[in-house]
């Protein structure tokens, strides 16, 4: 009874297709061991990379996450979560030392708008994701 609970038992927020074509991944991936394995299945699943949308709280390892996401040539849209935790995004983008396939969105809102059509990837925070599953009227 116990083993078929686990079975049927999901985590939102890690590596959530939450749509197929074109792939969208919803994953809360807030510290480097974390993002590091999201952005290894992400690229083993959309070579060309997609859009990440990206934000994250200020209290993490922001800087070592920033360093999984340049470690590519990327399209990234920097964004908060609505959260008092959640690092603003201008001081994400200058810290990650403004590259140039970067965009920054002011809130989670704006970045998925600009997020446009394609693969998405959004992560680096469990705020974000649920703010992204809001956004989308996706269910968890």
């Amino acid at each position: 009874e116990c083993e078929a609970v686990l079975r049927n038992t999901s985590l939102p927020g890690r590596f959530h297709v939450v749509q197929d074509e074109p792939l969208m991944v919803i994953d809360g991936g807030h510290n480097p061991q974390a993002l590091e394995a999201v952005l290894g299945e992400w690229d083993r699943r959309v070579p060309d990379g997609g859009t990440i949308v990206f934000g994250c709280s200020a209290d993490k390892e922001v800087d070592a996450l920033l360093d999984l996401l340049k470690a590519k040539p990327r399209r990234m849209i920097i964004t908060r979560a609505q959260n008092p935790r959640s690092i603003n995004p201008d001081e994400l983008y200058d810290r990650a030392g403004t590259p140039e396939s970067w965009t920054v969105a002011p809130d989670s809102a704006a970045a998925m708008i600009a997020a446009q059509k394609g693969p998405l990837l959004v992560t680096g925070s469990f705020y974000l994701a649920g703010e992204a599953y809001l956004i989308l009227k996706i269910g968890w």
